[in-house]
Formats: structure tokens, sequence, C-alpha cells
């Protein structure tokens, strides 16, 4: 029988042919997980069940896109170019930093605009080359683009390092990394009017950003009137007459909501308490990062203008030990502070968590020094009738905190009923001592040196707390937590996770991998993992089976590729055949 002829039969014979289209769609969506990686995978997987799931299948695999590399929109192009209709399904674009390194001809470029082109319903565009298309000449007679495609809505433009133009009507894009990186204003206009998302951000890793910036706003108004977000980081070079010509149009129609404010330091204090003035009312989410340390003062000077927030971000250089006292929303529900120093004293902070206390509302409170880690994913704890009379904070994220046991378990005292979620990372000694105590944990994240090294005398950190575990749903490990391999087995023996679903194990092999943490040992607890229906993960990648499994999650991780579907957009992979070139 040819491949045509089981196709057909297959066709005919499929229990799933009596489906409709948007039912399947539903039920895939539901079974993905948000992992880009491996919903590419399972999708891929899933179209060679069924020619039925090959129309929804092909929906959310072209849905939402991500380039790493410039082979991968070579590929994504030839199947969008053979396949026009596909382009249609695309909703989100990515480009990847890295994906074009630096001197990036215009031929290169190129591909993302011809991208754009074939997908007109795209809604969110994170790329560093297509907006400005009209404005970079060609080499080949080939028509740029002339808009972006209306139905956009999001947009973040990360300048590409060395990526200049000397005038905003020079058509041509040159490179040259000893020059400022500059966006000109009048190139929004290239954007749709009823965009509702815009970031512009310098890649903070380069050091070439000192100029960078949104440069010369033109003497009409901006055309973007109704921005929702609008996020600016790591931009030197940017004037407050461009950051108020930026923002007054949503000002006006009070549209704005959330405002990013990572590294600018020419605006200053008047300029910043002039905008917040006016967006105070109606701003729900405000983040800002100052551009030197130890400017809490100035964080202090803005937040009573603020009362309509809901969530709140401070980053390191802006954290006050009166910040507490100086949040004016009583809305509160989301804050992150960053600290200048690793000491800090929280039995004193808790009183403003209480039902009696400024932030009663605050749900998510994380407060660290130095490295931030924020969650992987927002998990929101719902809880149908809340005790207004008890703490209502439910996620708690501490990071490089420096205090005494005392200061910890008063603290934590507090919170012991009402946290469902709990981080700590390089918090040394005697962490276990209050984490112990809080039974309703459903998620616990132990980092890198959370406890002194044989602090659990090789038993379990659970055992020593019977019932601590006993609604764990999602343990992530960092392979540094100092963790004995053996108790955490014998705590598993034991039954102190009876809920546990998802067990994550973090970390850099083999640099930090300690050394009682064996093959034998790794492998026995895949094992019990799989033995009890637990999802056994390696850096966010499932592990197989045995120390089989281990090893290539481990390998995977280390060579960037799992299940990376990123770079395999051929059209063989729906319809069992190859219409793209390859590299």
């Amino acid at each position: 029988m040819s491949d045509e002829d089981a196709q057909m039969a297959n066709t005919a014979t499929s229990p799933f042919n009596d489906l409709s289209t948007e039912l399947i769609e539903s039920i895939f969506e539901a079974a993905l997980d948000r992992s880009y990686n491996q919903d590419k995978a399972v999708l891929v997987a899933l179209c060679q069940v069924s020619s039925a799931f090959l129309l929804p299948a092909r929906r959310l695999l072209y849905r939402d896109i991500q380039i790493k590399k410039h082979s991968t929109s070579r590929k994504l192009l030839a199947s969008l170019e053979i396949h026009r209709p596909y382009g249609d399904f695309v909703r989100s674009l990515v480009v990847k930093s890295g994906a074009y390194k630096h001197g990036t001809s215009n031929a290169e470029g190129e591909d993302i605009d011809d991208i754009i082109r074939l997908c007109p319903l795209i809604t969110q565009l994170d790329c560093a080359y297509a907006p400005f298309a009209t404005c970079r000449g060609t080499t080949n007679s080939r028509s740029p683009v002339k808009f972006i495609p209306s139905s956009l809505r999001h947009y973040n433009y990360t300048f590409p390092v060395g990526a200049i133009r000397d005038s905003p009507d020079d058509d041509y894009w040159t490179m040259n990394e000893n020059r400022p990186n500059l966006l000109w204003a009048q190139d929004l206009y290239t954007l749709p009017p009823k965009l509702k998302s815009l970031k512009i951000q310098f890649d903070e890793d380069e050091d070439d950003g000192a100029e960078s910036g949104l440069q010369q706003h033109p003497t009409t108004e901006c055309p973007l009137k109704h921005l929702h977000t609008v996020e600016l980081h790591w931009l030197a070079g940017i004037t407050p007459e461009t950051f108020n010509w930026l923002l007054a149009p949503s000002i006006q129609n009070a549209t704005l909501r959330k405002l990013e404010i990572w590294n600018i330091p020419k605006l200053r204090k008047h300029h910043l308490q002039a905008a917040l003035r006016q967006v105070g009312p109606f701003l729900e989410e405000f983040k800002f990062k100052p551009d030197t340390p130890a400017h809490g003062p100035l964080t202090i000077s803005l937040l009573p203008y603020l009362t309509a927030l809901k969530r709140l971000e401070i980053g390191p250089g802006g954290g006050h030990r009166d910040i507490y006292t100086s949040i004016a929303s009583s809305h509160l529900t989301h804050l992150c502070l960053g600290m200048n120093n690793f000491s800090a004293t929280l039995s004193p902070i808790a009183k403003h968590f209480l039902p009696n206390g400024r932030l009663s509302k605050v749900r998510y409170f994380e407060l660290y020094a130095g490295v931030h880690f924020p969650p992987a994913i927002e998990v929101v704890f719902l809880d149908q009738a809340p005790d207004m009379n008890r703490p209502q904070l439910r996620e708690l994220r501490l990071s490089h905190i420096e205090s005494t046991y005392t200061d910890f378990q008063t603290f934590f005292s507090h919170f012991r009923y009402s946290l469902r979620a709990l981080a700590l990372h390089h918090i040394e000694g005697h962490s276990d001592s209050f984490w112990g105590h809080c039974s309703s944990l459903v998620q616990l994240e132990l980092g890198v040196a959370f406890a002194s090294p044989g602090a659990f005398g090789g038993k379990g950190p659970f055992g020593s707390y019977p019932g601590a575990a006993k609604n764990l749903r999602t343990l992530r490990i960092h392979m540094s937590s100092m963790l004995s391999m053996k108790g955490l087995l014998s705590d598993f023996e034991a039954g102190e996770f009876p809920e546990l679903r998802v067990l994550e194990i973090a970390g850099n092999f083999p640099g930090q991998t300690p050394s009682s943490w064996t093959g034998l040992l790794m492998g026995k607890l895949c094992t019990l993992c799989a033995i009890r229906g637990i999802d056994l993960r390696f850096n966010g990648r499932t592990v197989g089976t045995g120390i089989q499994g281990w090893w290539n999650a481990i390998m995977r991780h280390q060579n960037g590729s799992d299940v990376d579907m990123s770079d395999d957009y051929e059209v063989r992979n729906l319809d069992g055949d190859t219409d793209s070139d390859s590299d």
C-alpha cells in the first residue's frame, strides 16, 4: 500500500473524523503546558496519529513562533511562502537575542520583513528589525514592507547591537559597534495607532549602550494614543522631552495602566514626579529601577502619587526601610523590593502584611538583594471565601537575605498558615526551622545554599517536620541547596509527599552536583517518581526512566537542544513531506 493509500484509509476509518476541528483544538490547547519546546514536540507527535489532527495542531504550532537562529527564519519563511494560509495562524513572533550576529546584513534582516508580510493577523511582535523595514533600503529590487499589520497590539523592540541610521530619513542601516544605538521617534509612526503595549530596551549585557535611546521626537503628537503598557529599559540617551512626548496621549486618554522605568539616567526626580502625578489615579503597575544605587529617597518621593497601584516592583538601588509606610495605594496585591545590602530585619516588616496593616491585601511579596530569582510562571492562589481576619500573603520569595534565627522565626510565625508558595535562595543556615512549620505550602523552591552542609545529618528535611509536605504539589530543588539525596529518598519512601505532582531539579551539571548525588541514587529517584506518577524534570526538561533518562535530560540541557521545535517549521512535520530548503 502506498503512503497516499494509507493516508486515505486512515482518513476513512479514523474515529476522530466526527469531531469538530474547534473541539480538537480546544482539547489540544488544554493539554499543552506552555513550555514552548515541549509543546511543539507534542503537536508534531499528534499530527502522526490522525489526519483529523493536522489542521488543529497546525493552528497551534504556528500560533506562537520563536526564532532562535537565522536558519529558523529561512525554514519558516519557505514554509509560509509555499502555504500562504499558514500565515493567518500566526499571532505571536519572537526573535530571540542572538538570532542574528553582529553585522547582520540587510538580506538577512529582510527574512523577518517577509515573514511579517505573510502574517497579516499577528498581534505580538518581539523583534529588532521588522518595524523599520520602511526605512531600510534593499539591494535586490524587492519591495520593503509598507506597513506593520494593523492587528499588532504588543511590540517589543530590542536594539540590534551596533545597528544605526545617521538620521531618521536615512534608508540604510549600517553596522558600527563604536556608534550609539539610536531609535528615531519618527519610526513609531510605522506602528499601528491602536498599539496597546510598547517595550523599548537595550541589551543590558552589552557595553555600547551608553547613548542608546529614543531620539528627536517630532513636533507632532505621538501617534500611539491608547498605550496600556510602556516599558523603557536601559535607554541612557532618552531625554525627558521625548519621554513626555511618548506618554502624553496615553495620559490624556487615561489608558496607561503599566509603566516600567528601568535605568533611565536622564529622568530626574522632578521629571518622574511630574509624570507620575498625572498617571497616579489610574496606573495599576509600576516597576522602577534607578540608574545608581542608594536612591531609596527618590523612590519614596514617587509613591504618594500612585494611589491606584496593584503591583509595585522596585529594583536594587530603590529599596529603603521606609518604603512600606510610603505606599499610598490600598489596592496593592504584589510587592517586589530590591535591597542595597544583604542585611535585613524582617520581623518589623511583618506588621504591614497583617489584617490591620497598610499592606493587608498583598498576596505576593518578594525581597531580595543581589540576584533576582523571579518565579518561572506566576501562580494565582485563589480562596473561595478568604478569611479577612487572617493574613492574605500567599507567596513569599526571599533571596540573599541575612538575618538572625530569632528574626526569621518571628517573621514566619505570622504566615505559617497563610503561605501557599515559598522560595528561598541563598538563605543559609537554619532555614528549615521556619519553612518546616508552614503546613499549607503547595509549592516550595529551595535554591542555592538554603541550608548548611550536614544540616539534616543525612536525613530528609521533610521527615524532620511531619506534615510539612502533606499539601505540597510542586517541589523545586537546586543542586547546590546542600540537600542530601539520601534524605530526600527517605522522605519519599516514608510517604512525605502524598500530593506531589512535579519535582524539578535545577542547576549546572557537573559543576554544581553534590558529591552525594550519585548516579545510583539519582536513578532511584527517577524510578520512585515514575511509580508514583510524579513529573520529574531537570531544568524544565522531563526526565525519562532510570539513569539513562537523567543523562539524556542533562545532555539536552547542555546542548540547548531538548525537543527544540523552534528550528523545525518544515512542512514535513505536518504533512509527511518536506517543502522547505535545508541548511
